[in-house]
């Protein structure tokens, strides 16, 4: 094996004295990594001089030698010695106690550390080695976690499985018996091993791996799995004796057990696990240092200030914690058996509030708040509100012109205040901004009428002075700049930043805030996915600023306006808490305008949260107001709240309401405003739908065709009527395939797979985690199933369904995407796992909608679940799901909200059932 370098290599049977040396010698301060063999590796130039130490010896010998007692008996035995040393002074017999002389006293607590305990030995190990808050960064670069991408790239290898496909057939020699849950944990146990043995790798990277294939274990062992499948596991990375592998796993709910008090106790989840990464323990230290008095040893270590009350500004901040990065590897398997991320917290003991309910972002790292100071550099080192003037001139800036000074601070407080400011911001702050007034009608803004300070307008006026400056900041290292997701960010720096932020906090807190309102779009949809984001990362902070200055949010249009934009997409919860913030700020103001605006957008999420009725009597409530008709007439915003209450109507499946009140509002003008056309499109998708709802394929057709003829026309409404028109494209080929002499059949799959397939090739690329991705993938996938190309059919919605698995707080839409995405697998299933699958499409649909047990797609899973028993000659238990649809269908008719359900799929399994069994459902009229 090829070894770096400067190190040499020590064979297994020197390892253990070594260690005790190196760790009693006080010439000695080397660090030892331990390879997975017991073998170790250590520079050669950091051991101590050998012909000193000679010297040093000699010398002890010497004076050893002067100083032993004269009546010592040369005859006295080695064994007889050695027990008379393991006495205290006081017990040895026939000697009188004597105070220790120097060298005595020196030698005898050698022994004394000699003689710790391995428990103690390891718990002295972590405590020391673990670097203080402050310091913490030192330690994330010691280990080569320099920038983020860096970090996000490891985080990715504690999960990924690209090591081990080259292994994947030596999975094969364990045997085919084993469930799909130890095969996850063989090929995690070929993961670490591969990090054991690459001499490469950083040694906290491997010994963390160990921990996390370590808690996959315990969860198995609780899962009920045989302690000979788990030791199986844990001896493909160790050949440690028995006792203590069974030692190694006892450990594992003994460290998550601290990583939870340590949260308790003031550190973050993230940080409590970093901290057992970038000071990972050997293998041989976890088995020895479980026990009751190291727990508290170390719970009280750090706990102290110099751990809990460090900001940790100048780190990268990570995501994971260890029942994350296991969840990720039930995605390689269709287990029933596996865990939910909220289970695996529960499993591993972290009764913690506010735990994550996704691995969404789980490999994301944030980029430190604060740029270390550049060394070398005077200008930064000294940098206060004065030195920072004066080294901006001694740099090439005109004493006269204190413009430019007045310039560079205000950005340099502004970037600050805003904590890291993407490049993007800056951009979009020197050109002009497209608003829209209470009438529809569109208008451009420009810096100066922008509410920020003087100085700030004066800057964002003259880009090229404004990419001067910050330059000229960079120069100083008075920020930094980093890549994020490939996006360029600016960060301040820590001690001048501190000092002059400081001065007038409050001030710069809302000078950002008038910086985000101008250059937020008012329609976001304009702006990319991962620019969106960020955006969005940026207004959490400075709400955050907000509320830790306790400032009051100004009760300003713009800021509504803004936040109103804001609430617009994104996880649902953080849409309400914007939502919520606004309820706040329209008690002081009399826009009728506004106020229409917050209504609709809370009753959107009403309805993706599943809470139709919630959101039904939010808009009957504004909408029966005396003078709402008559004030929003002519604008936009009340065409949107009937549309609203149309969508609620559909949702009920009550198509008469909702297509008469989708009919409650008309533009004014032929012509129309972009906000006025922006309506007219959702009124004809709406109608499409609606007719859809009610079993008119082809007149809805036309509808959604008319939609992607409108212009201008979003990205985001292309796709959504692509979707939809390609679901009822598959309704009306099944009824021209109906016809004995078509001629048309399968025409429209065609067409309609010219039409999506090269957009979700470009959305793949571009933008995998879009709503219009997923929902134009569950199109293909059913194209793929109506042609029998079962094959392709099933790569597509494993793919679909793996999207919807991460995503955090799915919405209504998401929620009835995943459960189809589960019944088209299920129909495309091998009979004996069909009943399994469809079975999980229950689970899921009743999980995402607890309160609608008797709706018509449970009856239609319910029949399917019927055919499958049949098929396998169960007919007794076939009767019970065929009662129950039964039951349903009584009162339930037929639906049409999965392509198939309420037509040809609906039919098939009636036919089959009655030919098997002879059984019929009651029918109704389509």
């Amino acid at each position: 094996m090829a070894i770096q370098e400067g190190f040499v290599l020590v064979k297994l049977e020197l390892f253990s004295r070594m260690r005790q040396h190196c760790e009693s010698c006080r010439d000695c301060n080397i660090s030892i990594q331990i390879l997975s063999d017991g073998r170790i590796v250590t520079p050669t130039d950091s051991l101590p001089n050998s012909s000193n130490t000679r010297k040093r010896k000699a010398s002890e010998s010497s004076k050893s030698t002067q100083n032993a007692p004269t009546n010592t008996s040369p005859l006295t035995s080695q064994s007889e010695t050695g027990a008379t040393r393991l006495q205290p002074p006081s017990q040895q017999p026939g000697i009188t106690q004597s105070p220790l002389k120097p060298s005595a006293q020196c030698n005898s607590e050698r022994k004394t550390r000699v003689r710790r305990s391995p428990k103690t030995e390891a718990l002295s190990r972590f405590v020391k080695n673990a670097p203080e808050g402050n310091r913490w960064r030192e330690r994330q670069l010691e280990l080569g976690l320099n920038t983020v991408e860096k970090y996000e790239h490891v985080i990715q290898g504690f999960s990924r499985r690209a090591y081990v496909v080259f292994q994947r057939e030596c999975c094969k020699e364990f045997g085919q018996s084993d469930g799909e849950l130890i095969v996850v944990g063989k090929n995690l146990a070929l993961l670490t091993k591969s990090s054991l043995e690459n001499v490469d790798l950083q040694r906290s990277f491997a010994y963390f791996h160990v921990l996390i294939l370590l808690s996959y274990c315990e969860l198995l062992r609780q899962k009920g799995v045989s302690n000979e499948a788990i030791d199986e596991l844990i001896q493909t990375v160790t050949e440690i004796r028995e006792r203590d592998r069974h030692a190694l796993l006892d450990t594992v709910p003994w460290i998550h057990q601290l990583i939870v008090e340590l949260v308790q106790r003031g550190w973050t989840l993230h940080r409590a696990t970093e901290l057992f990464f970038i000071n990972a323990m050997s293998i041989s230290d976890l088995v020895r240092i479980r026990s009751d008095e190291n727990f508290t040893s170390i719970l009280e270590h750090f706990s102290a200030d110099k751990f809990v009350r460090c900001s940790y500004d100048d780190c990268l901040t990570p995501s994971y914690s260890i029942p994350g990065l296991i969840a990720p590897l039930f995605s390689s398997v269709n287990s029933t058996d596996q865990f939910s991320l909220i289970e695996l917290y529960s499993a591993l003991g972290y009764n913690l509030p506010d735990l994550p309910l996704s691995v969404e972002g789980l490999y994301k790292v944030h980029p430190a708040k604060s740029a270390p100071a550049r060394l070398g550099s005077p200008e930064f080192e000294n940098l206060t509100h004065d030195s920072f003037v004066a080294a901006a001139n001694r740099n090439g800036a005109d004493h006269e012109e204190n413009e430019n000074v007045c310039a560079e601070q205000s950005l340099f407080s502004l970037i600050c205040a805003i904590g890291t400011i993407p490049k993007f911001m800056l951009k979009q702050a020197v050109s002009p901004q497209q608003r829209w007034n209470e009438y529809g009608v569109e208008y451009q803004t420009h810096p100066q009428n922008a509410q920020f300070g003087a100085h700030l307008k004066v800057l964002f006026l003259d880009s090229g002075r404004l990419w001067q400056v910050l330059e000229h900041l960079i120069s100083l290292a008075a920020i930094g700049v980093e890549k994020s997701n490939d996006m360029e960010v600016y960060i301040c720096g820590s001690t001048p930043a501190e000092y002059m932020y400081s001065q007038q906090r409050s001030y710069w807190i809302e000078q950002a805030l008038w910086l985000f309102c101008y250059i937020f779009p008012r329609n976001p949809t304009t702006l990319p996915g991962s620019e969106k984001e960020k955006l969005l990362a940026v207004l959490e902070d400075l709400l955050r600023r907000y509320a830790e200055t306790g400032l009051e949010i100004p009760s300003n249009d713009e800021v509504i306006e803004t936040l109103l934009a804001a609430s617009k997409f994104g996880p649902l919860a953080r849409r309400r808490l914007i939502l919520s913030l606004i309820d706040q700020l329209l008690e002081k103001t009399a826009n009728i305008h506004l106020q229409a605006e917050a209504v609709y957008q809370r009753s959107v999420v009403l309805r993706l949260r599943g809470d139709i009725t919630g959101s039904n009597k939010l808009l009957q409530e504004f909408l029966n107001r005396a003078d709402i008709a008559t004030r929003l007439q002519s604008h936009s915003i009340l065409g949107l709240l009937h549309l609203s209450q149309a969508t609620n109507h559909a949702y009920n499946f009550d198509f008469f309401l909702a297509n008469k009140e989708a009919k409650m509002w008309m533009p004014t003008e032929s012509d129309g405003t972009e906000k006025q056309l922006d309506v007219i499109w959702n009124q004809i998708h709406s109608a499409g739908r609606i007719l859809k709802g009610q079993g008119h394929f082809q007149t809805a057709c036309l509808f959604f065709e008319r939609c992607l003829q409108r212009e201008p026309l979003r990205e985001s409404q292309r796709h959504l009527a692509l979707a939809h028109l390609a679901d009822t494209y598959i309704e009306v080929d099944f009824l021209q395939r109906r016809e004995i002499h078509s001629q048309s059949a399968g025409e429209l799959l065609d067409r309609v797979e010219k039409l999506i397939r090269p957009e979700i090739e470009n959305l793949r690329s571009r933008a995998p985690r879009s709503k219009g991705y997923r929902r134009l993938l569950l199109s293909l996938s059913e194209i793929e199933i109506r042609r029998s190309q079962f094959t392709a059919a099933e790569h597509l919605l494993m793919e679909v369904s793996g999207i919807y698995e991460k995503l955090i707080d799915p919405d209504i839409i998401d929620r009835l995407g995943h459960v189809r995405a589960l019944i088209a697998f299920a129909r495309i299933s091998p009979l004996p796992e069909a009943e399994t699958h469809w079975n999980n499409a229950l689970s899921f649909g009743r999980r995402y909608n607890p309160l609608e047990e008797e709706v018509f797609t449970v009856a239609f899973i319910h029949l399917f679940i019927c055919v499958v028993r049949l098929q396998r000659g169960n007919s007794e238990g076939a009767k019970a799901p065929f009662d129950y649809a039964v039951g349903i269908c009584r009162t339930k008719p037929p639906q049409f909200l999965i392509p198939g359900a309420g037509t040809f799929l609906f039919d098939d399994v009636q036919c089959q059932i009655e030919l098997l069994a002879g059984w019929k459902l009651p029918r109704h009229e389509l």
